[in-house]
């Protein structure tokens, strides 16, 4: 399966950019968009997965939801440099499919994706 992924998060290709990148080229395409880029037309792309970068988005909660209100069936992990149990907590609640530590090995990171794709 060739996945498509969507990052939400800065603009600019940061490291965890290219980390990502180069973790999930064997899953399929990642594109990267801003939040204030974040569109109908983006949304309406059939994304396998959604990644939002906690901490470049104004409220990650919120995107969720909205996100979600559009797409009930989307899988979104919220990643996160600093991850505490009470964001955790609350974008799992919000409809996350997890949450991520942006500490992760590469090898972590992709066993993760795997697992909210359900790719074995």
């Amino acid at each position: 399966m060739k996945a498509m992924i969507l990052l939400i998060g800065r603009q600019e290709k940061s490291v965890w950019h290219q980390i990502l990148s180069e973790s999930l080229t064997t899953l399929g395409k990642l594109d990267l968009v801003s939040e204030e880029e974040l569109s109908a037309e983006t949304t309406q792309t059939d994304y396998n997965l959604v990644i939002v970068d906690a901490a470049t988005v104004i409220d990650a909660e919120n995107l969720l939801s909205r996100l979600l209100i559009e797409k009930p069936y989307l899988k979104i992990v919220v990643a996160t440099l600093s991850p505490t149990w009470q964001e955790a907590r609350a974008v799992l609640r919000a409809g996350a499919a997890d949450y991520l530590s942006k500490a992760l090995t590469r090898r972590e990171l992709l066993v993760a994706i795997e697992n909210v794709l359900n790719i074995r």
